[in-house]
């Protein structure tokens, strides 16, 4: 079906990719239609089998929580968007300073605007690699599918380490290979990739022990490594109809022509995403894993300087 209407090999060989900036230029509309209203741009984290407005707010409750638990004063957001999890916070802790740190001008102008009446929170453009060194220290640096842009994690880690106050906490959630690209078989290998460049991750995500060096050479301490990826399902499962759909409909094919290309080709991570991060079972003896999975990090910087040199 994707080979039919877009060509594999063309999307692929990244013919018509465009950069992450103008990928969620294009894709705005689209996420505001088919995935959140209210501004989200991250996958929802669910208690059970059906998706509820409230559960694109969990990534947000758990850094309040974490903020309360260790007692933050300076937040700051990698990847803010529209500023859908820093007002949040921001209303929810008032005694906090929140800073979101984003890509696009449009993205810190919607914000700042959404946000006026906060005096909490503050928007600034730019881009994570490296962090501003002028934004200062901060007790906790998270990013909510964000860091899976980054084109030199090891530059990205080492900004964040430079980032954190002494003790201070480094929250990702984000989607990671299962297993390396080559460990997998062809087909999913190619349905990964088709799902990368389709969301402008054009490098790929990370592999776990990807992240772990990274953090490892500057110091950083991971503390907790878990898998979401059940929790994300029930939204996964949503977006795939809405795929399903498009491919299926020669009439929404035609009419969404109009559309630019990226926002159009949001369908293929749509109709993938289940068959991607989903355990399958043929028989008791035959069980596929995930090939991608939805993983919380937390890690900390020490208290006394721990990074170690490159070789």
């Amino acid at each position: 079906m994707i080979d039919r209407i877009f060509g594999v090999n063309r999307v692929l060989a990244g013919t018509d990719a465009v950069s992450v900036e103008q990928y969620y230029v294009d894709s705005e509309r689209g996420y505001r239609w088919v995935h959140s209203a209210d501004g989200c741009m991250h996958l929802a984290l669910s208690s059970g089998t059906d998706l509820h407005t409230e559960d694109f707010l969990a990534q947000a409750a758990f850094i309040k929580d974490l903020i309360h638990e260790t007692g933050a004063t300076r937040v700051l957001e990698l990847g803010s968007g529209q500023g859908f999890n820093l007002i949040h916070l921001a209303r929810a802790c008032p005694k906090v300073s929140f800073v979101g740190l984003d890509l696009l001008d449009r993205h810190v102008a919607s914000s700042r605007k959404k946000a006026a009446k906060l005096s909490n929170i503050a928007f600034v453009q730019g881009s994570f690699e490296p962090i501003p060194a002028e934004l200062g220290r901060f007790d906790l640096v998270f990013g909510i599918e964000t860091l899976c842009y980054a084109r030199d994690r090891g530059v990205v880690a080492r900004s964040i380490a430079q980032a954190l106050s002494p003790g201070g906490t480094h929250v990702v959630f984000d989607a990671q290979r299962a297993v390396p690209l080559v460990d997998m078989h062809e087909e999913i290998a190619t349905a990964v990739r088709l799902y990368e460049v389709t969301t402008a991750v054009t490098q790929g995500f990370a592999h776990q022990q990807d992240w772990d060096e990274a953090y490892c050479k500057v110091g950083l301490v991971t503390q907790r490594v878990e898998d979401l990826t059940r929790s994300v399902m029930p939204g996964v499962r949503r977006l795939h109809r809405y795929g399903n759909r498009y491919f299926s409909d020669p009439l929404i094919r035609t009419a969404t022509q109009v559309f630019p290309a990226a926002l159009r080709r949001n369908a293929i991570g749509a109709l993938l995403g289940p068959y991607l991060v989903e355990e399958t079972r043929q028989s008791d003896a035959d069980i596929s894993s995930p090939a991608l999975r939805y993983i919380l990090r937390v890690a900390s910087k020490p208290t006394t300087n721990t990074e170690t040199s490159p070789r």
